[in-house]
């Protein structure tokens, strides 16, 4: 049947639940204009001007229209730092805080149990930003959670891992609201934290209540006082930029055409933001040689002539005839720009410098702003020499890609290593939080972490680390004994990998010992508070200490110890004559050896001569002879 206008009627009931979706998809998109901004933290920590708080005991009420599913479990964390420094007695100077906190970051909610925080807002679609961390705690502490929105398959879900305090990391999830609640779920798998939570709309105005100011302007504040300062202090600190003297070369059309252009540097050169290419830089053949089973980089450098989104690069193999280095053999990362101050004791003066190698991942890059890629490729150790071949491609959103030809020339010979020689590290093992208190996944985050850094160190050539030794006691007569528990089970993984073949330098606790049985305030930082009044009492209980130790060393299969008490000493005769006392307490113990990192070039450090063993020291301040002979005197 048809209308008089001679549509079908099943036509005109269509064409109307078609306009009526559509005016109600435009409504649902209109109406979603809320902006909710929530301060976690207790009742008593500062509010952030603008923001709502929340506590633990914000559970969800109808007419307050948000709040937490339940209770169970919910904590408050507050720890908030005064922008004052104080003096630290120990290295003699004032010090700032840990961290600048502000009325977000100086307190959090956290919890084991998985919960859900309700919002009721109108339909729409909304961006949820998170941030999430916590201002104090321990070093053996790691958060790791999922945060989910929407719950329907309606949002997004992002992981959070955030190992120890002082750290925030922020997330930015997607969802659609067809009802009238939103649902922002916690599931931790150690714990969850949040400090602050932000909704608004995804698209159109976001105005934040009562202040002339949108929602990202208002988010990029509070990153800019999060990730680098408070504007307060900000203003008390100065940039050095780095001033780039030569010209930029003249582009090709081509590179203009396409947005952005490539050109390489050595490796050992460092690479500026502003950094201009040489011309004969331009349009680089990547070239490189190396020797069997050895690792050698090359680095290349985009320079966008205009915003570029989604740059990535694509290694492929490289062919030498029937020969090939498979593309997994090579490692691409991309070097991230950082605010970096001169050296750790230096304030009020940064500059931006290139640091971290970061897994390559897609990126957006800024115009006039160089990004540069840093490939490290490792020669297989039974490769055919010759010269291979491949390709390095760069590509970016609605732009040509760029092709670069690499050649490497692999070397029919094998480096070879003086079996003599120790090469270590300075190491803080992550065994040292794996602990019957800690959850079962921060613990074997640890024990991973710890297997990666030991096979890291071995791929860079290493052969031995710095380590330390655990489970001393003391009881109340005097008498000591060792535990080697924890001591076997650092040195059991290093055996896996190849690090207990040489002798290994162990710290000793003598500062910590030395506050329990000398003076409560320790030694002081370079022994800056050592008292000239050390009694030869407490020299006996280092002897008793070493011994202590070889005896329970007898029990595992350990290398020797070359025994480390004290890290730089200064040169004050207070100081001098304490090294001289713990070193030769450490060699009343027959055969054992010690290490001392300070400079023997300096005239202070002579009464110590005969009884140091290994000089930690700058290189070529003495020769090896020099060192034999001036040990043995």
């Amino acid at each position: 049947m048809k209308s008089s206008k001679g549509a079908p009627a099943w036509a005109r009931r269509v064409c109307r639940a078609l306009a009526l979706l559509v005016i109600s998809t435009l409504f649902v998109r209109a109406a979603a204009a809320e902006v909710f901004l929530f301060d976690m933290g207790s009742g008593e920590s500062p509010l952030r001007d603008g923001f709502t708080r929340v506590t633990a005991r914000s559970t969800y009420e109808k007419k307050r229209g948000f709040g937490w599913r339940h209770g169970n479990g919910l904590r408050e964390h507050v720890k908030h730092y005064s922008r004052k420094w104080t003096f630290n007695e120990s290295r003699g100077r004032k010090q700032p805080p840990p961290i600048y906190t502000n009325e977000i970051t100086c307190d959090t909610i956290f919890s084991r149990e998985p919960n859900e925080f309700l919002i009721d807002l109108k339909p729409g679609d909304y961006t949820v930003y998170v941030l999430c961390g916590r201002s104090a705690g321990s070093r053996a502490e790691y958060h790791d959670f999922d945060i989910l929105v929407g719950g329907d398959g309606s949002g997004d879900r992002a992981t959070v891992k955030i190992p120890g305090p002082y750290r925030f990391e922020q997330r930015r999830l997607n969802v659609t609201v067809r009802g009238r609640q939103l649902a922002v779920r916690f599931e931790p798998r150690t714990d969850w934290l949040v400090a602050c939570l932000v909704v608004f709309p995804a698209t159109g105005p976001s105005h934040i209540p009562g202040r002339d100011l949108q929602v990202p302007a208002m988010l990029e504040q509070l990153q800019r006082e999060v990730y680098f300062l408070p504007p307060d202090v900000a203003e008390q600190w100065h940039e050095t930029k780095h001033v780039e003297t030569r010209p930029m070369p003249p582009f090709s059309r081509r590179d203009r055409d396409r947005g952005y252009a490539v050109f390489a540097r050595h490796w050992s050169e460092v690479i500026y933001p502003n950094t201009a290419p040489r011309p004969e830089e331009l349009d680089p053949e990547l070239k490189l040689f190396a020797a069997w089973d050895e690792y050698e980089p090359v680095t290349f450098t985009v320079r966008p002539l205009r915003d570029l989104r989604d740059a990535e690069v694509h290694v492929s193999d490289l062919r030498c005839g029937d020969a090939v280095i498979p593309a997994r053999d090579i490692d691409c990362r991309s070097v991230r720009y950082m605010l970096v101050r001169p050296n750790y004791s230096s304030f009020f003066s940064y500059h931006i410098a290139p640091d971290v190698l970061e897994r390559c991942r897609p990126m957006d890059l800024s115009a006039g702003r160089n990004q540069r890629y840093w490939l490290t490729v490792h020669v297989p150790p039974d490769a055919p020499p010759g010269v291979y071949q491949g390709t390095i491609t760069f590509r970016a959103a609605d732009t040509p890609p760029a092709r670069l030809p690499i050649r490497l020339r692999v070397l029919p010979i094998r480096l070879q290593k003086n079996p003599h020689h120790i090469y270590g590290m300075y190491y803080r093992d992550p065994l040292r939080y794996v602990s019957d208190r800690n959850h079962p996944v921060a613990n074997a985050y640890f024990r991973r972490k710890a297997e990666l850094e030991r096979q890291d160190m071995v791929a860079h050539g290493m052969n031995s680390h710095i380590s330390s030794v655990s489970g001393l006691e003391r009881d109340e007569n005097g008498n000591w004994t060792m535990d080697g528990t924890e001591t076997e089970r650092r040195i059991a993984l290093d055996r896996k990998y190849g690090l207990a073949g040489k002798p290994m330098v162990v710290s000793l606790p003598v500062t910590w010992w030395y506050s329990r049985l000398v003076d409560p305030k320790g030694p002081g930082s370079h022994l800056r508070l050592v008292r000239s009044d050390v009694p030869q009492s407490f020299f006996d209980e280092v002897t008793k200490m070493v011994r202590a130790v070889e005896k329970e060393k007898k029990k595992y299969d350990w290398p020797e110890f070359l025994y480390y008490p004290i890290d730089e000493p200064g040169r004050h005769e207070a100081a001098v004559n304490f090294m001289v006392g713990v070193l030769k307490a450490i060699k009343r113990v027959p055969g054992v050896r010690t290490y001392v990192t300070a400079d023997p070039t300096h005239e202070q450090f002579q009464p110590m001569w005969p009884y140091v063993d290994v000089w930690c020291c700058q290189p070529f301040v003495y020769d090896y002879d020099t060192i034999r002979r001036l040990s043995r005197e």
